[in-house]
């Protein structure tokens, strides 16, 4: 009894995933944050729930992932490993899945209730719709397509932070669209990284990642352009006055944590693009509250 209460709690601590946890929470943090700066009010109460749901949201996520690369794709046998870590082989595939729908009747009731504090504003759970969808879809089959794998994530965090700047502003003005924009190129780049490790093991299964699919070489150096051009347009921004200092600040406070990043050893990455992801993150909410 005492052994398998160990398992189930050790099965569920690998689930959390620090890395993309982190990067989900603070990025609804973030949003209430900048919509903070733009209405100079904040409804904490909100702000909490919204950073909890996001919290609880991507670790149901991940069940299903573990669920779909160790049961069903059977990748962890084509010398796939993941770099965050997972409960494959010490959860079963029905403590997986029970677990995940667990999590997201969690997920759900906390997004009828914020739904409630909304007023039942239409756009918010019309977004929140388009998320759910998106989560439980990406690990089933969209990461599997090609080029469309790779932007969906980027295309979830960037929605993540539009919405949570939404539920505190009801309103989404240019510089907020922009910075969502410069967000998913930096995804983008970082998630193409973290396919690196993965090529042969993505073109065993048929995962058509851009460097399975492009390969090593060019995915490494679309990874690289996409990076670096989210920073050009921070710079072209500032230039015309458009991005704010605090937002400058922080995304080049945090350009360090993406060059480790993209110039890992990507045949042994233990740190991963994330890892950038939640340096510029950190960076962006500090400077929130110094300026």
């Amino acid at each position: 009894m005492k052994s398998n209460l160990l398992r189930l709690l050790k099965g569920f601590a690998l689930e959390i995933r620090v890395p993309p946890v982190t990067l989900t929470t603070l990025t609804v943090l973030i949003g209430q944050l900048l919509a903070w700066r733009f209405t100079g009010r904040i409804d904490w109460t909100l702000a909490m729930l919204l950073a909890i749901n996001g919290f609880i949201g991507n670790w149901s996520g991940h069940y299903v992932d573990t669920y779909v690369d160790y049961y069903v794709r059977k990748e962890y046998e084509l010398g796939y490993k993941s770099r965050f870590g997972d409960a494959g082989g010490i959860l079963s595939a029905r403590e997986l899945i029970n677990f995940a729908m667990l999590m997201y009747g969690v997920s759900l009731a906390l997004t009828g209730y914020i739904w409630y504090l909304m007023d039942f504003d239409l756009i918010f759970i019309a977004w929140v719709v388009f998320l759910y969808l998106l989560s439980a879809s990406y690990p089933i089959f969209l990461d599997k397509v090609f080029v469309i794998g790779d932007i969906a994530f980027g295309v979830g965090v960037a929605s993540i932070l539009l919405l949570s700047f939404y539920v505190g502003a009801r309103f989404i003005p240019i510089e907020i669209a922009v910075l969502a924009g410069i967000l998913w190129l930096l995804i983008f780049g970082s998630k193409v990284v973290d396919s690196l490790p993965d090529v042969k093991s993505d073109v065993a299964i048929g995962k058509w990642t851009i460097p399975a699919k492009l390969g090593f070489k060019a995915g490494k150096a679309i990874a690289y352009a996409f990076v670096f051009s989210a920073y050009v347009m921070i710079l072209i921004l500032l230039l015309l006055g458009v991005a704010a200092p605090t937002v400058i600040f922080a995304v080049f406070a945090g350009l360090p944590g993406v060059i480790v990043s993209l110039r890992q050893n990507p045949h042994n990455a233990e740190n991963t693009a994330a890892g950038a992801l939640v340096s510029t993150a950190l960076c962006l909410f500090i400077s929130l509250l110094l300026f």
